[in-house]
């Protein structure tokens, strides 16, 4: 859980000059790539984003994020950071 305390317009040229440091880090039992910022996202999708001119999106700021008390279920395929959660 997490308090919404901004969102922000994000173009490829933002996202060029945030993605600076990378780690190594587990999802999903599967060890990937990412950038400090935007935390969590492939290294791989991430440069792709910034070669594309009409790459756009919407970056939510995050402030006091906690864990979950309860595992939630979740599917997901491949090395994405994305995925669905599962009904109960």
């Amino acid at each position: 859980m997490g308090i919404l305390s901004q969102v922000e317009f994000w173009d490829n040229r933002k996202l060029r000059q945030s993605a600076t440091n990378q780690r190594d880090i587990w999802i999903h039992g599967t060890r990937i790539r990412v950038y400090d910022v935007p935390l969590g996202e492939p290294v791989d999708d991430v440069d792709l984003a910034i070669g594309r001119d009409d790459w756009r999106s919407w970056a939510w700021i995050l402030q006091d994020v906690t864990g979950l008390d309860r595992t939630v279920r979740y599917s997901h395929a491949g090395k994405s950071t994305w995925g669905q959660m599962l009904s109960q």
